[in-house]
C-alpha cells in the first residue's frame, strides 16, 4: 500500500482501462462495431435534440432569400458598368475625379452601390445633359 503523504501516483504505475472496454457496448450479430454505440441502439442521446418548444413553428427565411435580399439593394461594380455599358476602367476614373455614384467599401475592398444612390446619380446626370 502506498503512503498517502507520497502525493499522487505516478502516470507509469496508473491502472490502464483498454480503450474498447471503457464506454462501446459489444456489438450484437450483424451490427457493425462502428455504429454499435449509436444512439438509435439505447434510445436517446441522454440531451434534448432537435427544435426548442418556444420555436416550434417559427419559419426562418433560406440563405437565398436572405442573400437575395441583401443583393438587391447593393450593386456590384461589374452590374452598373453593364447598365451604363461602359468598362470597369472608365467607371474607376470617373470614380477618381467625383463623378461615379457614391461607393461602400467592403472589409474585403470589394465596392458596391446602393441601388437608391445610383437611382438618384442617374436623375443627377439627366439633370446635367
Amino acid at each position: 500500500m502506498r503512503n498517502a503523504s507520497a502525493g499522487p501516483t505516478p502516470r507509469h504505475q496508473r491502472r490502464r482501462v483498454p480503450a474498447r472496454t471503457r464506454l462501446l457496448p459489444i456489438p450484437t450479430e450483424g451490427e457493425s462495431r462502428w455504429t454499435s454505440g449509436c444512439a438509435g441502439r439505447f434510445g436517446s442521446l441522454g440531451r434534448p435534440t432537435g427544435t426548442a418548444p418556444w420555436l416550434e413553428g417559427t419559419v426562418v427565411p433560406g440563405a437565398d432569400e436572405v442573400r437575395g435580399r441583401r443583393e438587391r439593394d447593393k450593386l456590384t461594380i461589374a452590374e452598373v458598368c453593364a447598365d451604363l455599358d461602359i468598362s470597369r476602367r472608365t467607371f474607376y476614373e470617373w470614380r477618381a475625379k467625383g463623378r461615379a455614384p457614391r461607393c461602400i467599401t467592403l472589409p474585403n475592398g470589394s465596392l458596391r452601390v446602393r441601388r437608391s444612390e445610383y437611382h438618384r446619380w442617374l436623375a443627377s446626370r439627366e439633370e446635367a445633359a
